[in-house]
């Protein structure tokens, strides 16, 4: 399975994401998050990078969110990173993003961010940074890496987020690689990318993470390839800004690395085998890797759904899933394409509406190949019509295509039959195929994008995965601080937003489950000494100050903590506490007072 197969995207939808304002998302870096006007290093990520590929994801999974920054324009059209173009038929078309808002700066460095990230935190009040940068600090020579200048820019970077928006989540993203081919100096250049993500991004993500920071760690330099994804970019000669391959990956890892910031968890899996068939005299073609001498190579990284009275007009597209990751049954799921118009290559909107249906294909028929599928082979197909073969498949729903669907819509296939499909015959190998089909004897053709595609978001399987996993605390926590003659504070942190639980026993007592420790009982059901819960942001510590107990008396504390989705961990915490003896000072104070008052002592 390619690289790009294998992210799962974990997408955290924060509490407000869905019912709420929308969660603030800043892209932060140099040119390769900007983009480039009109594409420059594109062959097919057009102006906006992976920022475009993000917006299909977040769209697809349903998010109130908002991109903001310093850069790009709230109104439609191209402009600082504001659009994303392609190229059909020899004729330039521009679908604009719905967010183009970023702080993704051409030629910046680390410094030039340090230096502007506080006032773009005020400015625009961001609840998650994408933050990639480093890239032109390296620059385009072999010179020695200077750790200790990229550690001192970055450390202080973060040191302003933080210091400015304690809160604030940050994914901070590796460097990707350079270009190989006819680079004389990859590999001393290649030696500095890595001892920069390495000694300067993950070594400071490790050091703010474990100091209680909501960071997260994205691997953009790991899931490039240093040949494919480079190749057929105008600008090749930099060797430095990867094409649309690299750029969808990179939109799946910074997803990747939100999971666990978030309450509901949606994996979005892209297709690890995607094709369409074709009946009449191709129905033994292939048309998963080679198009036609005469066809430009772009339009064999569409897909085609078309229902027809001539076997040879007629057309299916099939997908396959890898869903290996997902060891949760999941609650939801939803098939998500990007539409691309009307035969005979796209571009063209539908005069009428028409139906598209969507079928699974019954468990063990997943073994066909994107380079060997044909429209006599492939599993389940009515070689003979318009539909599939219903012994063999399972129908899992219906969209409707209008005169006013337009290229770039997203259209989606959800139903419980989807989820259930997929929870029923994903089989020992973990494969699902999917089938996408006209209805009718007659339609017109729909196009849809592949993920050889890179101008448009690839086929994407969406499954929302309930949260079962507890939190955890973060190291140093839960504590006991700060005692008194009849009490003490008590202290908590974890890894996510959720609540600790802590009940006061006396020293020695038998220990409480976790559903006591929550409840405020002890080992025997009764009332604890004291209790009482403390609610806990993503970020920092909460504290509660326990009063009304004994003086110069040891006592057991017992703490238990839960999510937001009220995952509860399965073993209580105990930290041993005492209270404080009377000053003696304060004891002499108290004697004079009472002889004076006439008390014979």
């Amino acid at each position: 399975m390619s690289m790009t197969n294998k992210f799962v995207v974990a997408l955290a939808l924060l509490s407000v994401s869905v019912m709420g304002a929308p969660v603030k998302i800043m892209p932060v870096g140099d040119s390769i998050t900007r983009g480039g006007a009109a594409g420059p290093w594109g062959d097919g990520y057009g102006d906006a990078g992976w920022r475009y590929y993000i917006e299909n994801l977040l769209t697809a999974g349903e998010v109130n969110y908002d991109m903001v920054g310093d850069l790009g324009t709230d109104a439609d059209g191209a402009g600082n990173g504001g659009a994303i173009a392609g190229n059909w038929s020899g004729a330039k078309v521009t679908r604009p993003l719905r967010h183009r808002r970023h702080s993704g700066h051409t030629g910046w460095s680390i410094g030039s961010i340090r230096d502007n990230i506080s006032a773009w935190l005020i400015s625009y009040d961001p609840a998650i940074l994408l933050l990639m940068i480093g890239t032109n600090d390296i620059g385009t020579t072999n010179t020695p890496p200077a750790i200790a200048t990229w550690y001192g820019a970055y450390n202080q970077l973060l040191a302003n987020v933080v210091a400015t928006k304690p809160a604030c989540r940050v994914v901070m993203a590796a460097i990707p690689p350079r270009a190989t081919s006819g680079n004389a100096n990859f590999g001393a250049y290649d030696a500095n990318v890595r001892a920069f993500n390495a000694q300067v991004v993950y070594a400071l993500y490790t050091n703010y993470a474990a100091r209680g920071y909501d960071f997260r760690f994205a691997d953009n330099y790991a899931c490039i390839s240093t040949n494919t994804d480079f190749p057929g970019h105008a600008n090749a000669s930099d060797y430095v800004h990867p094409n649309g391959y690299a750029h969808q990956k990179f939109a799946l890892n910074y997803f990747h690395a939100l999971s666990s910031l978030l309450t509901n968890n949606l994996a979005a899996l892209n297709a690890e085998a995607e094709a369409f068939v074709r009946g009449g005299a191709s129905a033994n073609q292939n048309f998963g890797t080679t198009a036609g001498s005469a066809t430009p190579a772009w339009r064999n990284s569409i897909l085609r759904a078309k229902a027809d009275a001539t076997a040879a007009n007629r057309t299916k597209s099939y997908l396959r899933f890898n869903v290996s990751t997902q060891t949760n049954p999941c609650a939801d799921a939803r098939l998500c394409v990007v539409f691309h118009g009307s035969s005979p290559w796209g571009d063209t909107n539908f005069v009428t509406s028409q139906a598209f249906n969507l079928y699974g294909v019954l468990d063990g028929q997943d073994a066909w190949l994107q380079t060997n599928i044909t429209w006599n082979n492939a599993p389940g197909n009515d070689t003979a019509g318009n539909g599939v073969l219903s012994n063999q498949t399972v129908f899992l729903g219906s969209v409707t295509v209008t005169p006013a669907t337009q290229t770039g819509d997203l259209l989606t296939w959800r139903s419980t039959a989807l989820r259930d499909f997929i929870t029923a015959n994903r089989g020992a190998d973990n494969q699902i195929t999917l089938v996408v089909t006209a209805t009718g004897s007659s339609s017109t053709e729909m196009v849809f994008h592949h993920k050889l595609y890179m101008d448009y978001a690839p086929p994407m399987l969406v499954l929302d995965i309930p949260d079962t996993t507890p939190p955890n605390w973060i190291s140093g926590w839960p504590a006991v601080a700060l005692p008194t003659l009849t009490g003490f504070t008590v202290r908590a942190q974890i890894d996510e937003p959720g609540a600790a639980f802590y009940a006061v026993l006396a020293d020695g007592a038998a220990a409480p489950s976790v559903t006591q420790v929550r409840a405020g009982q002890d080992a025997t059901g009764g009332v604890a000494l004291s209790t009482g819960s403390i609610t806990l942001a993503a970020v920092g510590e909460g504290i509660a100050v326990v009063g009304n107990l004994f003086a110069v008396t040891p006592y057991d504390v017992y703490f238990v903590a839960e999510d937001r989705t009220h995952n509860l961990q399965t073993a209580p915490v105990k930290v041993d506490a005492t209270t404080i003896p009377e000053p003696a000072g304060l004891a002499l104070v108290l004697l004079c007072s009472l002889r004076l008052k006439g008390f014979r002592l």
